[in-house]
């Protein structure tokens, strides 16, 4: 079946689609790994979506892989359909809101006034909060929101308040907190009587696991549990096993531990190197105790899914249902990406910013003008820029 790899035209012209479909795959492949982890929050979801997008956009401007223009139009078509699926809509405000709630992100780029503002509709005094998801989650029983506010009315009176105070970094919002999440900086914001409310919502927004990698590896578990010799296990005693498991590695785990570890920093740089020291050690061979001399018992032979392979592959082959259409938003734009905002005026993302473009990337980019600076360097000049003057004129 590679014989075709002999004829040279054939064998470039393989190769020239085969690069093109990695270089278009590798960024959302880095951003899935990424976004992996127990500390990953919406708002990472969002930065990582623009990320992407703003890598296939480079590759399309540069275009070094000679992409055709019908084939830059298709991408675009499924880049901008998900984005309306998922994010565009009214429900992934959450996303955005949990980018703009993470206090690491008050200094970022994207908020500064050479750039277009993509929050400035959603301050906007014009909009109506009582018209918004957020005021419905006043409806969940609360008894602090209930004790304290009476009214709706004044809930999101509260809330307007708190939320320009942390946008301008007024007070309480200006004190220094020492947390290693998001999700720990608003349970500690939550005890001030002037932040209650916004810390309230980020506390629902942040507790938030944007995937299913705990999921994962419980089904795991179930998989090293539930072996070719002990199959005819009940359910109860499989599950019941699990939990015992992931119990005594918990404990293990904090026991070991005198405080817990900071998160790494979110980019495929810093994840990449994680998964290499893992994979490293995984792969490290195993030796017996120097008192013993029994050897390694060998890993279970994989079962041939050989059969399943092909189903799967005749499954993708044939002709999908438009009721089974996993993405049934379609978006029309197919001359740019929706996220730039080029329809409505330009009031987008400025996808040329390095900043989305270093999340993804293997070395550091440095903004144009810019140097390579030490870590604590980097954060003075993150705190420097936390007061933005796009974000001081909007008015609430």
């Amino acid at each position: 079946p590679l014989a075709f790899l002999k004829n040279l035209p054939l064998s470039q012209a393989f190769n020239l689609r085969l690069t093109q479909l990695v270089c278009v795959l590798e960024p959302i492949a880095r951003a899935i790994k990424c976004l992996e982890g127990l500390d990953t929050t919406v708002g990472d979801v969002w930065k990582f979506y623009v990320a992407i997008t703003a890598v296939i956009r480079d590759l399309f401007v540069n275009n070094a892989q000679g992409y055709p223009p019908e084939l830059q139009e298709a991408i675009r078509k499924i880049i901008n359909s998900r984005y309306k699926e998922m994010i565009g809509g009214e429900r992934g405000v959450v996303y955005l809101a949990g980018f703009y709630l993470d206090p690491e992100q008050l200094s970022s780029p994207i908020l500064r006034k050479s750039q277009a503002n993509v929050l400035s509709v959603a301050l906007s005094g014009s909009v109506d909060l009582h018209q918004t998801e957020l005021i419905k989650i006043f409806a969940t029983p609360c008894l602090p929101m209930q004790s304290q506010y009476e009214t709706s009315t004044a809930a999101v009176a509260a809330l307007k308040s708190q939320f320009e105070a942390y946008t301008r970094q007024h007070a309480p919002f200006s004190a220094r907190v020492h947390a290693r999440t998001p999700l720990e900086y608003w349970r500690t914001m939550s005890e001030s009587p002037h932040a209650d409310v916004l810390a309230f919502i980020a506390i629902k927004i942040f507790s938030l696991l944007p995937n299913s990698m705990p999921e994962e590896r419980t089904v795991s578990s179930f998989t090293r549990m539930n072996t070719v010799d002990r199959a005819s296990q009940k359910a109860e005693s499989v599950v019941g096993m699990t939990k015992i498991r992931q119990h005594n590695r918990r404990v293990d785990r904090m026991s070991k531990q005198t405080s817990l570890p900071s998160p790494p920093t979110l980019n495929w740089r810093s994840v990449g190197t994680l998964f290499a020291s893992a994979k490293s050690a995984k792969d490290a061979p195993e030796t017996p105790p120097s008192n013993s001399t029994a050897p390694i018992p060998a890993r279970p032979e994989e079962t041939d899914d050989q059969p399943l392979r092909k189903e799967g592959l005749d499954a993708l082959d044939g002709n999908m249902d438009e009721e089974d259409n996993p993405c049934p938003v379609v978006s029309d734009n197919t001359k740019s990406f929706d996220i730039e905002g080029s329809d409505n005026g330009g009031e987008g993302i400025d996808l040329s910013l390095p900043y989305f473009r270093d999340l993804l990337s293997e070395a550091p980019i440095v903004p144009q003008g810019g140097s390579a600076t030490s870590g604590a360097a980097k954060t003075t000049a993150a705190k420097a820029f936390a007061v933005v003057e796009d974000i001081m004129d909007l008015e609430f």
